[in-house]
């Protein structure tokens, strides 16, 4: 399935998260993580982005803007890792695929030598 990297950011909860998710092809929405803020000691807010599994996908930082980029920057890895588990698939079902009929074809000598041989 084609995935976009077109984000969508929900708006902050009491607690200040915020959730952040993206648009697949079907028209459905996948969540990709969230955004926490902290309050440091000098008054300034900094945002944390962590994925679905709590990990941080890039560095705490006090600029929106970058964590905005740090969530596209992710869209496009999870969808380009998508994209390749695809191949591995389809190229695994080729290879079967191969494989089957080369048998087919084994088979097929192997009968028409038993048929000349009567």
């Amino acid at each position: 399935m084609a995935h976009s990297n077109k984000i969508l950011f929900s708006k902050p909860d009491r607690a200040g998260m915020v959730k952040v998710s993206r648009f697949l092809s079907d028209g459905s929405i996948e969540q990709l993580g969230q955004i926490n803020s902290a309050l440091s000691d000098n008054d300034e807010i900094t945002y944390v982005a962590t994925n679905e599994q709590g990990e941080e996908i890039a560095f705490p930082t006090s600029d929106f803007t970058e964590i905005e980029m740090n969530f596209s920057r992710y869209a496009k890895e999870l969808s380009e890792k998508s994209q390749y588990e695809n191949l591995e698939i389809k190229a695994e079902e080729l290879i079967s695929r191969e494989r089957s009929i080369n048998s087919i074809r084994l088979n097929k000598i192997k009968n028409l030598e038993l048929l000349k041989s009567f």
